[in-house]
C-alpha cells in the first residue's frame, strides 16, 4: 500500500512541476489555447538574458483573427503563417520562430523590442539576407539604419546583398540614435578611438 502511495505521490509531483513550467516560460494562453500549427513566438533564441519583454510578439495564422482574444502582454500579429520559419521548440511547449525570420517580424512590429541589440551581438551568426527578406518595408528600414549606422561608426564592412546603405532611414536613426550609440561604444570604446 505504501509503495502505491508513493508512486501516486511522485506521480502527482511530476505532473504539477510540467503544469508549473506551462506557467513560467510566459506563452501559456497560446500554449493552452492554440494548436501549434496556427501560432508561433517571435523571440530568437537565448534572448533571456536580456529579461522578458514587456509584450510578446505573435504571429497567428490569420485565420484566426475574429476568434482568439488573447491578454493584452501579447501582441497578436495575424498574418498567413505560408512561408514563414519556426519550429515547436520542445523545452518552452511552445511553436517558435528561427532566429532570422524572428528578427524580421520584430523588426517589423514591435519597435520596443532590442532587435537591433540581438543583431549586434550576434551579427556573424545571422543570416542578414535572409532577415531582410523576411522583413516588412519597415523592418528593412529598421534592419538598414542600424547597420548603416554600425558601419559608418566602426569603418568595419558588413556582407550583405542588399544595399543597406541607401536603404537607411534618418528618421528611424534620429529617433535611435542615443540607443545605438550605447549599444555600440559602450565601456569607454568611443573615448579609446577617439570619437
Amino acid at each position: 500500500m505504501t509503495i502505491n502511495n508513493h508512486r501516486g505521490t511522485s506521480g502527482r509531483v511530476w505532473a504539477e512541476y510540467i503544469a508549473s513550467t506551462v506557467k513560467i516560460t510566459g506563452y501559456s494562453y497560446f500554449q493552452e489555447a492554440v494548436p501549434e500549427v496556427y501560432y508561433y513566438i517571435a523571440e530568437p533564441p537565448s534572448m533571456e538574458w536580456l529579461g522578458f519583454p514587456e509584450r510578446i510578439l505573435v504571429l497567428v495564422d490569420e485565420k484566426l483573427k475574429e476568434r482568439l482574444s488573447p491578454p493584452s502582454k501579447y501582441i497578436a500579429v495575424y498574418k498567413s503563417l505560408r512561408g514563414r520559419r519556426w519550429r515547436y521548440d520542445w523545452s518552452l511547449r511552445v511553436s517558435r520562430a528561427v532566429a532570422e525570420q524572428a528578427l524580421a517580424d520584430l523588426l517589423s512590429y514591435d519597435p520596443n523590442y532590442p532587435a537591433e541589440q540581438y543583431i549586434y551581438l550576434n551579427i556573424d551568426s545571422i543570416d542578414l539576407d535572409e532577415v531582410a527578406r523576411r522583413s516588412t518595408p519597415e523592418g528593412l528600414k529598421r534592419l538598414s539604419t542600424i547597420l548603416a549606422y554600425l558601419r559608418i561608426s566602426t569603418g568595419k564592412p558588413i556582407a550583405t546583398r542588399f544595399n543597406y546603405i541607401s536603404l537607411a532611414d534618418r528618421s528611424i536613426l534620429e529617433e535611435r540614435l542615443g540607443e545605438y550609440t550605447t549599444l555600440i561604444f559602450a565601456n569607454g570604446i568611443d573615448i579609446a578611438r577617439g570619437i
